[in-house]
């Protein structure tokens, strides 16, 4: 057992000053399909990313594809398809352990983490299922082609109830354990965050009326893990994209990250200078100087009048041609 002097001096030691406390990012990025989510998040991680460290590209939906046109965003970028919670628990562990190559790891990019709770859902329910079948093997269970032709017991009147539920759709039983095995896996990438390593999500929208039957935006997350995810990130922000016509008739894109809540989108940051809209170069170039030490001290003494928020752009970025996802 350790004595009085050595469990002081373990205590004095876990404190360190303040400004010599380096922060790592934690950000959330999300926002309909095509609006160039997985390009900017990447062009982040490049920015962010210490020269000579790794970034790992958990890619779910096949984002990749979308750094094709982007050949400067696939440096020093590793990739792999993501295939389940385990696998997000073993990379964290050969992360804090500096395991091999893994030693050399910046930045974890989760593209899209929206998709990979959905299939975490399929996963319970898919056990679930079969530990009812196993359990009670004279029930219908239900295939692509409904349900199975399984004789039924004269004896087990039950039998006709059973087969009014499908055991492949989810419960809410099943939602709330996706719910916590998710929270799970996201405390274990935010403890990485901790050893020196950024931290990226990538997620789609969802669009939900409120009491007021007013549409809000939110990252399309079931709204228990909304909340568990929203409060660990430094920044939640949403992109949106524009089409334009130019004079020569040629389409162009205005791109835009709004990291402030409104009333009908959800966002968070604890990024100091960056207005409610940026251009998604501005919020990269203020984040980058924010991580740094350099960027701009946020203001304390800011109030809500009639609490009503005044929404101030930041420039826009435009681009003409194809817009990326």
């Amino acid at each position: 057992m350790a004595s009085p002097q050595q469990l002081l001096a373990a205590l004095e030691s876990s404190f360190v000053p303040l400004e010599e406390t380096e922060a790592f990012g934690k950000f959330l990025i999300y926002g309909a399909s095509g609006t160039g989510k997985t390009v900017w998040a990447m062009k982040l991680a490049q920015e962010i990313t210490p020269p000579g460290k790794d970034i790992i590209f958990i890619d779910a939906v096949e984002g990749w594809v979308s750094l094709i046109n982007h050949p400067e965003l696939k440096n020093r970028v590793r990739r792999t398809r993501y295939q389940g919670l385990s696998q997000i628990e073993t990379l964290c562990q050969a992360i804090q352990a500096k395991a091999g190559s893994f030693a050399n790891v910046g930045c974890i990019v989760c593209d899209e983490y929206s998709t990979m709770a959905r299939n975490d859902v399929d996963v319970v329910v898919t056990a679930r299922a079969a530990k009812e079948t196993e359990k009670d093997p004279d029930v219908y269970t239900f295939t692509e082609t409904g349900a199975s032709t399984r004789p039924m017991d004269k004896g087990t009147p039950k039998l006709l109830k059973e087969t009014e539920k499908d055991p492949d759709v989810a419960t809410f039983t099943d939602t709330g354990a996706s719910t916590r095995r998710m929270d799970r896996g996201t405390r274990k990438l935010l403890n990485v965050t901790a050893d020196g390593v950024h931290l990226i999500i990538i997620a789609h929208e969802r669009k939900d009326k409120d009491k007021s039957n007013i549409e809000v935006c939110a990252p399309s997350f079931m709204p228990a893990f909304n909340a568990i995810v929203k409060e660990s990130m430094h920044v939640v922000g949403r992109m949106s994209a524009n089409e334009g016509i130019d004079d020569k008739g040629n389409p162009v894109y205005r791109w835009s990250i709004q990291v402030h809540p409104t009333r009908q989108v959800v966002a968070k940051s604890r990024v100091g200078g960056l207005a409610v809209h940026n251009s998604p170069a501005r919020f990269i170039s203020v984040t980058k100087a924010w991580l740094e030490g350099t960027g701009t001290t946020e203001k304390l003494d800011r109030k809500p009048v009639n609490d009503i928020i005044e929404v101030e752009s930041a420039d826009d970025e435009t681009f003409g041609g194809i817009m990326e996802n």
